[in-house]
């Protein structure tokens, strides 16, 4: 399989197959089949890889400034596509660097975490030697490659190989870091050259090797398929590492850059030793929360389908055989209409749908069950909004034949493709319309309701709807909850406990809603995605509110589901992007990992009673365990808010320890019940974590577990 190109205009490239390497690497390892991750972020292209036996499967996207968004989304992706779940991994390879900095630690953070969830050694290789093996194979046992990575500040990172008999790489001198200009080069016959550092100073590197090289390409990135094939390799030889001891190369302190006699050490002092171990043990508990699960944890999966940083796109809708998504998109600075734009859900460049003028803004747009038609609120001229209608290509664009008062949003179709259910704007009520003879039937609720966006259900019986009672005082989308109307117009809310959401939508066999909401959210124009069964149980949070998701749903095969969500544009705005998640679809508990298990519950089920940390549990039938579990979700809450990465290191640990036995964790909340009041009354959460490192610590001793949750220094 030939290496993938480094330079792909930032898109990402997939490719999978036999890999001869890789093949080589794993014929002889003597367990079951080889599952093992690869991480590569040490320059601009950042790469996931996932051996399966003698097959390897691999992303790669030249993302800077984005490695930390996009590495675990990649990994997720892979394993998704394998059918593999984290816990079938062997192990876990990482680029070690050199490279540059951010990008170095966030790999072996990264393989730290995994590992130290996972329970799995990590297996580092030099990210120069990864590079190497970009170069062809041309078969000539007296060429060297130099790898050569550009550093910054006149400097290059630099290392030289051979082949060997078997197609790996022998070193012929140790990595350095140097000017271009000093770099000495042991003899070689002929030369390959790869990486960036060509393509800064070719004119010296020319002058440095003496002869004109074979092959040079300044556009190759290290990848982690060579990463994968060079830790095959390694492992089957038995040299894995614990993950602590999986540490980054900088090499940046390096004195010299002579490939011929020693190259000097560095010693770095007892201070700047533990200030790298910190920056690598920090982003590595992080990982504890998304790697402990033995499933799916919250947020796995979520992967942009546009990127355009001058555009907003919002509203997305999957057409009915899942093969392309439609959704609302403006210019980001200036604003201008809205319009509706296709995309293939399996990549692509999104286009206007209709080719020529559209008389109206387009929103709120819907595929008829049978894909032949779309709905869409048509906002004219001064506001006036209706219902408007046009074929699949985006031609014949026409107003739907609903009266013209009252002004109508969000079109919902019925089952039969034939009827649209609409919200009256002027007095928030709903109203079906017959598409093809204009006939209006208005759907009264009781209690009666104000009524926002509804869905209509796959079998036609019921509306889900964000509404409130109406009360006399004005409409207020942040008021709502999810309400379900029946044929009759009989509602009742989907949850017992009061609980805001919006944008509600089913899945395609009608057994759960998905919806917006912002209950539990720091910032209030912030909402995150949750799911519930239609009965009102197995309620969920799907993603965080930090990323602002709305207007969820699902895919046709109820395999995914899309929104919109914040990211960043250009001139370092924030707006929406369309994007899309694996949805567990296992109803109850679904994707939930086992601390939040021990946190969602509670957190799904209370609500503010006034002031930041206060909060009243909507079930108290569990008595102590249930205040108890209260009180941590409220811990973790203000946790969140005041000490960042202090409360995932919380979380991590939490999940640790559950991991082990779910008793545990009510022995560990009692062992630290008073420091959960000092930080209730003080609002200080350092200690607090510390306070239960050292709990956890005794009750594994007390349990017969010991090292799991060691941190040193």
């Amino acid at each position: 399989m030939r290496a993938l190109p480094g330079a792909n205009g930032g898109k990402i490239s997939r490719r999978s197959g036999r890999n001869t390497g890789v093949a080589r690497a794993v014929s002889r390892y003597h367990g079951a089949t080889m599952n093992l991750l690869a991480i590569e972020t040490a320059t601009e292209a950042c790469s996931v890889a996932l051996v399966h036996g003698d097959t390897v499967i691999a992303r790669s996207e030249l993302a800077p400034r984005r490695h930390a968004e996009r590495v675990l989304p990649m990994a997720d992706e892979l394993l998704a596509e394998a059918g593999l779940g984290r816990h079938a991994l062997d192990a876990i390879a990482v680029g070690r660097g050199p490279g540059a900095f951010t990008g170095v630690r966030l790999a072996v953070s990264l393989a730290q975490g995994m590992a130290l969830a996972l329970e799995l050694p990590v297996v580092a290789v030099s990210s120069l030697a990864a590079l190497a093996l970009e170069a062809p194979d041309d078969g000539d046992a007296g060429t060297a490659i130099l790898a050569v990575i550009d550093a910054r500040m006149g400097e290059i990172y630099a290392a030289c190989y051979r082949r060997d008999d078997e197609g790996g790489l022998v070193a012929l001198a140790d990595e350095c870091v140097c000017s271009a200009d000093v770099l000495q080069l042991p003899e070689a016959r002929a030369w390959q050259v790869v990486g960036s550092g060509w393509a800064t100073y070719e004119s010296v590197l020319r002058d440095r090797l003496g002869v004109s090289p074979r092959f040079a390409d300044g556009a190759r990135y290290p990848q982690a398929v060579h990463v994968a094939e060079l830790a095959a390799r390694e492992f089957r030889a038995g040299r894995a590492l614990p993950p602590e001891q999986a540490l980054p190369v900088y090499l940046r302190d390096k004195n010299d850059c002579a490939f011929q006699g020693e190259v000097p050490v560095e010693r770095p002092s007892a201070l700047r030793r533990l200030s790298s171990k910190i920056a690598v043990l920090i982003p590595a508990l992080l990982l504890l929360q998304a790697c402990a699960s033995p499933s799916h944890s919250p947020q796995s999966g979520i992967r942009n389908v546009t990127d355009d940083p001058a555009g907003v796109d919002y509203g997305p809708h999957f057409s009915p055989d899942g093969r392309f998504l439609i959704f609302d998109r403006r210019a980001l600075v200036g604003g201008g209409r809205w319009t509706t734009y296709i995309i293939p859900f399996d990549g692509g460049a999104p286009r206007p749908l209709s080719a020529g003028a559209v008389p109206v803004q387009q929103t709120r747009t819907r595929w008829s069950p049978k894909g032949d038609l779309i709905a869409f609120t048509g906002i004219g001229p001064g506001g006036a909004a209706a219902t408007w209608l046009m074929d699949k290509d985006g031609s014949h664009l026409r107003r739907a034949p609903s009266p013209g008062q009252g002004g109508a949003f969000y079109p919902s179709w019925y089952p039969d493709g034939r009827h649209i259910l609409e919200t009256v704007y002027d007095d928030n009520t709903l109203r079906s319309v017959d598409i093809r003879t204009g006939a209006v039937a208005k759907i009264g609720t009781t209690p009666d309701l104000m009524i926002g966006m509804a869905s209509v259900s796959p079998d036609g019986k019921w509306i889900a709807a964000a509404a409130q009672l109406r009360e006399g005082r004005p409409y207020e989308q942040r008021a709502n909850q999810i309400w379900l109307i029946g044929s009759d117009g009989h509602a009742h809310p989907l949850l017992a406990d009061p609980h805001q959401g919006r944008a509600p939508a089913w899945s395609p066999d009608g057994s759960r809603i998905v919806f917006e909401s912002n209950q539990g959210s720091p910032r209030p124009a912030f909402y995150a995605t949750f799911v519930a069964n239609v009965d009102g149980s197995g309620l969920e949070q799907l993603t965080s509110f930090d990323r602002n998701t709305q207007h969820p749903v699902f895919s046709p095969d109820a395999k995914w589901i899309a929104f919109s969500e914040r990211t960043a544009k250009l001139f370092g705005a924030h707006a929406q992007s369309v994007a899309v998640m694996r949805d567990s679809g296992r109803g109850p508990g679904g994707c939930a990992g086992p601390v939040f298990r021990l946190l969602k519950p509670c957190a799904m089920m209370r609500r503010d009673v006034g002031g930041a940390g206060q909060s009243l549990s909507a079930n108290n039938a569990g008595g102590n365990r249930a205040n108890r579990r209260e009180r941590m979700t409220a811990v973790y809450d203000r946790a969140d808010v005041k000490a960042g990465a202090c409360s995932y290191i919380l979380m991590g640990l939490l999940q640790r320890l559950d991991a082990q036995s779910p008793g545990l964790i009510d022995e560990l909340a009692k062992g630290v019940e008073g420091d959960f009041e000092a930080v209730e009354s003080q609002g200080e959460v350092v200690p607090l974590v510390t306070a239960i490192f050292q709990e956890a610590q005794a009750i594994l001793r007390r349990a017969g577990r010991h090292g799991q949750l060691s941190v040193k220094g």
